[in-house]
């Protein structure tokens, strides 16, 4: 077993982490650099070493550097196919023996991740599974930050390269960044929210603004900076371009990508663009907190799934086909997203949950 962990790491250190080694060795010297392309795999190394031999505390540990070692291992190689497809002549005589290297680091990474998922407590990762969110925005967030790394190393040489790479990388970056720190902050007691005085919850503008204006100021400078890119780059740049732009410009002529949740005494009033949803607080047994794909919600369970009205009447049908969408994409039969309100899905389902158990619904004996 040992001779064969060897080999792996052998090779699969010819991928991403030699080309990043080689890149980096005349900035920081042979030592560093072949420190900075090895250290993921010695942290897979040393998991798999002695992941049977130690107490619960460093084994906890060391399950943890095993997994962010086998993603640090998928960044490098990903920015190695990035390095090779952007200047190919530069690693024109290395190519086979990288191209080997990524393919083998890349499936050992993969296969280590589900080994640590088959063989070690959820609880030792923190996660509740290893495909779980979590996984995916540390996973974008090592990838997004490998592909910075390259673009700060590259900025002598190629600097409309490296700015294209680091603006577009870096808004990726952002996003788990944020989905992580609020996982920090949803860790504290969550409280119900204070309502309106007219119970209206609006969707923000704010953070509307902020994800379209974010999207075109990305796009520009892609497009500016871009202009030797690849044709695909330059496309994707005048897409995401052109989607800012689009989204700012409907902003500004009223379009809301969601409509406004209304506290009704009788029911919950869930506007859409063409019809507007009222579900009867009697017919809900409860709302909990979910997350699908990154996408933060609440889910309302009902007692009866066409218990629900529609204002006009006449668009029922658009309702239901509508809802059955969301149970396929989320297999939730109703989602309210929390993020265009800019509230926590916790403290949103206990306001719920107070108006529900108010009206007299709720969980009853039937149910149980």
């Amino acid at each position: 077993m040992l001779v064969i962990l060897k080999l792996l790491a052998l090779v699969a250190f010819l991928g991403g982490p030699l080309l990043i080694a080689d890149t980096w060795r005349a900035q920081l010297g042979t030592r560093v650099s072949f420190a900075l392309g090895f250290t993921p795999l010695a942290l897979m190394l040393l998991c798999m070493l002695f992941l049977d031999e130690l107490h619960d505390g460093w084994r906890r540990w060391t399950v943890r550097l095993g997994a962010l070692g086998a993603l640090l291992l998928l960044g490098q190689n990903a920015f190695a196919c990035w390095a090779l497809i952007t200047w190919p002549e530069q690693y024109a005589t290395s190519h086979a023996m990288y191209g080997i290297g990524i393919a083998v680091g890349s499936v050992w990474a993969l296969w280590f991740l589900v080994f640590l998922q088959r063989t070690v407590d959820a609880d030792e990762l923190s996660i509740p599974g290893m495909y779980s969110e979590v996984v995916h925005e540390w996973f974008v967030l090592v990838t997004s930050l490998c592909f910075v790394a390259g673009a700060v190393l590259v900025f002598p040489r190629a600097p409309d390269t490296a700015i294209v790479t680091l603006v577009f990388f870096g808004a990726c970056a952002l996003v788990p960044i944020s989905s992580l720190r609020r996982r920090v902050r949803e860790r504290a007691p969550a409280q119900a929210l204070v309502l309106p005085p007219d119970r209206t919850l609006r969707p923000q503008r704010r953070v509307i603004v902020l994800v379209f204006g974010g999207m075109l100021a990305v796009g520009l400078v892609m497009v500016y900076f871009g202009h030797d890119a690849p044709l695909l780059i330059r496309v994707l740049a005048g897409c995401i371009a052109a989607i800012g732009g689009a989204g700012l410009v409907a902003l500004v002529f009223g379009w809301k990508p969601v409509g406004d949740l209304r506290f009704e005494p009788q029911c919950l009033s869930i506007e859409h663009r063409r019809y507007v949803l009222h579900v009867p607080w009697r017919e809900i047994v409860t709302a909990v907190p979910a997350e699908h794909l990154s996408q933060r919600m609440v889910s309302l369970c009902l007692r009866n799934e066409a218990s629900w009205t529609t204002t006009p009447p006449e668009q029922r049908e658009r309702a239901a086909a509508e809802i059955s969408r969301t149970k396929n994409w989320t297999f939730l039969p109703i989602a309210i997203l929390t993020q265009h309100y800019a509230v926590d899905p916790r403290a949103l389902a206990l306001t719920l949950q107070a108006e529900i158990e108010r009206a007299g619904g709720g969980k009853t004996s039937k149910d149980s």
